[in-house]
């Protein structure tokens, strides 16, 4: 396995996982404009890749995601482990993420990694997609949760 920056000829392989994973356009290209995409490779094979946004003392993890056929496999966590250990090089207070309240496998993924629930927009996705919508394992997509990951107790 390897993780690397992305480099341009990564850009359809990078817009195909995402939007296998349920990426929407728009969020893709923001990615795509404004973060760092780092990738991971397995036997020569793209996985997968996650985003970072610097917000402050912060980054953001944007997007993470690992393509249908490799998931369950701990690409997604050797992900979070590369930008854990990338965002505290780069002097930052922690990370944080959001996700929708119907992700089950991304909510167990990121409290696994040691992330918490520190709010829970209720209602924001049924405004975002004009009305509500089923998503995984037909749970409704309502509400958007954040959850950060703060670095050796220091305050955010």
């Amino acid at each position: 396995m390897k993780i690397r920056k992305m480099k341009s000829g990564d850009l359809e392989l990078v817009k195909n996982i995402a939007g296998s994973t349920g990426s929407e356009p728009d969020e893709i290209k923001k990615v795509l404009k404004n973060d760092e995409i780092f990738v991971v490779e397995s036997d020569n094979k793209f996985v997968g890749f996650i985003s970072l946004r610097k917000k402050g003392s912060i980054f953001e993890i944007t997007e993470l995601a690992v393509a249908p056929q490799f998931q369950n496999e701990g690409f997604g966590g050797e992900l979070l482990t590369y930008a854990r250990e990338l965002a505290k090089l780069r002097g930052a207070k922690g990370l944080w993420v959001r996700t929708s309240n119907d992700n089950i496998p991304a909510l167990t993924l990121y409290q696994k990694f040691g992330f918490k629930i520190t709010d829970v927009k209720l209602g924001v996705l049924i405004k975002h997609h004009g009305r509500e919508i089923l998503g995984w394992g037909g749970i409704p997509v309502r509400d958007e949760i954040m959850l950060k990951l703060k670095f050796d107790n220091v305050k955010q």
